[in-house]
């Protein structure tokens, strides 16, 4: 695994007596990572920001190493914000994980939301092992929505990478500019500002895999039913890429539909098998 292990703020993952447990722990400004312990059998990580979001400048690195036989769960305490650029420089995050073998890593974020202005460079990179299962969840909001507020940031670029035992099995990028892009014009957003990516990774005939895939279907299914019109609320797609990918896309009006399939979701999440509670519990 070619992850740099000494990036910015950092976790160290073991499993020790049949528990995962955090053995080394750094945080570096402006990000935060606590530790709640909302479970014996898991390592629950929550990011969080000195400031409350991030401005002009502002550089997260973080890297993750979750080693053979451990599990985690990584959650945002909010929303996170990236505020406008007074002085026009770019905020940058970057996320290295390792999941070892036979390891399991969960990361399910809040919106991301781009304030007017805003301007960020996103890079999230997973090394995964033999016998690993990744659930990630990454959610874009395009601003203020609630208070009109929309596509008023200057510029976004996510790039995810995901590798299993050395070999790329994702390659996303995601770029939006409204500053040159049209972005409510029919053929490119229209009236939609939240957009969802999920991306489940493991080998299809992982009993863990195929719970959370056979409910993605179901899910995706069943907000397709209800969205039969001919400016629907939510689009949703759901493919299975090749024998260890599963990839849904989602995108909305507004964040209440999104909210209204994860809640459906995340139900699974309450499996002895998988993370035995619901994370979204507290926050639907």
């Amino acid at each position: 695994m070619t992850t740099n292990l000494k990036l910015g703020s950092y976790i160290e993952i073991k499993n020790i007596q049949n528990t995962s447990k955090v053995t080394s722990h750094f945080n570096q400004n402006p990000l935060k990572i606590l530790l709640p312990k909302t479970h014996n059998k898991a390592v629950h990580l929550v990011t969080t920001n000195y400031g409350g979001g991030m401005v002009q400048g502002d550089n997260i690195q973080f890297t993750i190493n979750a080693n053979k036989d451990t599990k985690a769960l990584l959650t945002s305490q909010a929303n996170a914000r990236v505020y406008k650029s007074e002085d026009g420089r770019f905020c940058k995050m970057i996320q290295k994980t390792n999941v070892h073998e036979n390891a399991e890593f969960y990361q399910l974020n809040d919106p991301l939301v781009l304030h007017s202005n805003g301007k960020l460079k996103q890079f999230t990179e997973f090394e995964l092992g033999k016998n690993s299962v990744l659930f990630f969840m990454d959610w874009v909001q395009a601003g203020r929505v609630s208070t009109g507020e929309v596509f008023q940031f200057h510029h976004f670029y996510s790039e995810i990478n995901i590798r299993k035992e050395g070999k790329r099995v994702v390659a996303d990028k995601f770029m939006i500019s409204p500053g040159t892009q049209n972005c409510t014009s029919p053929a490119v957003f229209f009236k939609h500002t939240n957009f969802i990516n999920i991306f489940l990774v493991g080998n299809e005939k992982n009993e863990k895999v195929q719970l959370m895939e056979e409910k993605l279907s179901t899910v995706t299914h069943q907000t397709v039913q209800a969205n039969i019109t001919q400016e629907p609320e939510v689009l949703v797609s759901f493919d299975r890429i090749n024998n260890e990918v599963v990839l849904v896309r989602l995108s909305s009006i507004n964040h209440d539909k999104l909210y209204d399939f994860i809640h459906e979701f995340s139900k699974i999440f309450k499996y002895n098998s998988l993370l035995n509670f619901n994370p979204y519990d507290r926050k639907l």
